[in-house]
């Protein structure tokens, strides 16, 4: 099956997941005017940008405005990161850690994964974990220490590990099932810096208009329900910017 083909068929399924999500609606609607402007910007480069120069205000005044704007979202090598950063298809997901809908978001991206390998897709993890889950935040926090401490295999690992057992286990418990060392990450834990970069996530995540889990942007454009599965595949197809 082709890749555009297979991706309209992950798509459709995602934003029923979108539309299923933990939260209010996941992110702002796609008009045609979103579309065409992020046409624009299909051909810009991956790999770590600055943020764009407009203020985060404007891009709140309009639906349009939160999804649309031309540059491509930041990906830096502090984000937990699957695949080649030369990947066609670069797909960004904003997750809780906590919510049964992100679960199964990632694991349809896993079916992805396996389906195409890492030289045509990319996967870009960003913490968003959601008030009302209790363990969500502290488990997004470990997982940032995870990543910067034990590198990305084991951080994928602990994201497994965490959509299966963290309605049933403590976070210690996991970590012991997964072999990691609390103690080695306790000190970047206790300093914040995992904490700054949840907190960033999040921050970049409201940009967008995320308010809710799970949230995927393909090569820059966000799934929501109301947006068309024919474009999310466009843009697989169309460019490789984020």
């Amino acid at each position: 099956m082709k890749i555009s083909a297979w991706l309209r068929i992950s798509s459709v399924t995602l934003c029923a997941l979108a539309l299923l999500a933990c939260g209010a609606s996941t992110t702002a609607p796609l008009s045609a005017s979103a579309l065409d402007a992020k046409k624009a910007g299909a051909n810009k480069t991956t790999g770590s940008e600055s943020a764009p120069s407009d203020s985060a205000a404007a891009r709140r005044g309009s639906p349009d405005a939160l999804v649309a704007f031309p540059t491509p979202i930041p990906v830096t090598e502090q984000d937990p990161s699957w695949g080649s950063p030369s990947a066609p298809v670069t797909i960004v997901e904003f997750t809780d850690l906590q919510c049964p809908f992100c679960g199964r978001g990632h694991a349809t991206l896993k079916t992805i994964e396996e389906e195409y390998g890492p030289e045509k897709i990319r996967v870009i993890l960003k913490h968003y974990p959601l008030p009302f889950h209790n363990k969500a935040r502290p488990a997004a926090v470990v997982g940032a220490a995870i990543f910067q401490s034990f590198g990305r295999d084991a951080f994928w690992r602990y994201i497994d590990a965490c959509f299966e057992k963290l309605g049933s286990q403590n976070l210690s418990e996991i970590l012991a099932d997964l072999n990691l060392d609390s103690e080695r990450l306790r000190p970047i834990v206790e300093s914040g810096e995992s904490m700054t970069k949840v907190l960033s996530d999040m921050t970049l995540g409201e940009r967008l208009g995320v308010n809710g889990t799970p949230a995927f942007f393909i090569n820059g454009v966000a799934l929501s329900g109301a947006q068309p599965a024919e474009a999310a595949e466009q843009r697989s197809v169309g460019g490789r910017a984020v």
